[in-house]
């Protein structure tokens, strides 16, 4: 069998230092899904406080943490691509978890990969923005 080899513009990040996240942050695909996601994230954080009122025991509670995460990991993973594994990424910690500053730790991760899926998208439009000068100036 012979093998076809090309750039798709996956580039490899380091998250803190437990996983690694490959995407191409210039996809525009990916971008949508991105901004998709946030809409998402924020509607499954009211779905889970509203349920977790009814939680009766500590252990109601940390069962519906559980079946959140993997909800959100799910679209992270669908977001991101499903060979990124986030259990392993975020070292298997819940998205719901308050990390020290206060925040998710869902919402550190996407405040983090904000400014690079930003750039990535900017770095889109420059390109068509390029292609655009050249064929105008073909005619």
């Amino acid at each position: 069998m012979q093998k076809i080899t090309f750039d798709t513009g996956i580039k490899t990040y380091q998250i803190n230092e437990s996983g690694i996240l490959r995407f191409n942050p210039s996809d525009p695909n990916l971008y949508k899904r991105f901004k998709d996601l946030r809409m998402e994230i924020e509607q499954i954080q009211k779905d889970y406080n509203e349920r977790s009122k009814s939680a009766e025991t500590g252990e109601d509670a940390i069962d519906l943490l559980a079946e959140y995460d993997a909800r959100v990991k799910k679209s992270l993973s669908h977001v991101f691509g499903g060979e990124n594994d986030f259990d392993s990424i975020l070292s298997g910690a819940n998205v719901m978890a308050v990390a020290s500053n206060g925040e998710l730790v869902i919402t550190n991760f996407l405040d983090a990969m904000f400014p690079i899926v930003e750039d990535g998208v900017k770095t889109y439009a420059k390109m068509e923005a390029q292609k655009a000068v050249q064929e105008a100036r073909n005619k």
